[in-house]
């Protein structure tokens, strides 16, 4: 099973991605002047590059759901956790799985795919609460 936002959502959450380069052209643009043109072209390939990938991660931010783990996808990095260590999804605010490791350790792993800020339009909202509910059964059902 695949959970991701809704689509409009989805472009939302790459949006951010794709606007890094503009804030090197800001920069620019305020006088800030570079010691060389192989500087100011290795800070804009950095910045292209960073963007690009923030760009698909925020696109791509979710769950997916195995036999026995489930992996949360976020914008730096995806973390796969199994199933018998998961304790609970939390849904206030942050959207969130409380977990813990081997060592025993109570670990929490955000869910910006359904993380709702204080004013978010309704069907956000509610797919995402309908998102997060659907996990926690999916978890429910194969402890």
């Amino acid at each position: 099973m695949r959970l991701r936002p809704l689509l409009v959502s989805r472009f939302a959450n790459a949006f951010g991605g794709a606007a890094m380069p503009y804030v090197v052209l800001a920069v620019l643009a305020g006088g800030w002047e570079p010691p060389d043109d192989t500087t100011a072209t290795a800070i804009v390939v950095a910045f292209a590059a960073v963007a690009l990938v923030l760009a698909v991660r925020g696109f791509r931010l979710g769950v997916v759901c195995g036999p026995a783990t489930i992996t949360v996808r976020g914008y730096l990095r995806s973390r796969t956790i199994p199933i018998a260590e998961i304790s609970g999804v939390q849904e206030v605010l942050l959207a969130s799985v409380r977990w813990r490791d081997g060592r025993g350790r109570v670990r929490k792993t955000p869910m910006l795919a359904f993380s709702t800020p204080m004013r978010v339009h309704s069907s956000v909202a509610a797919h995402a609460e309908s998102s997060l509910q659907q996990l926690q059964h999916w978890i429910e059902r194969r402890r």
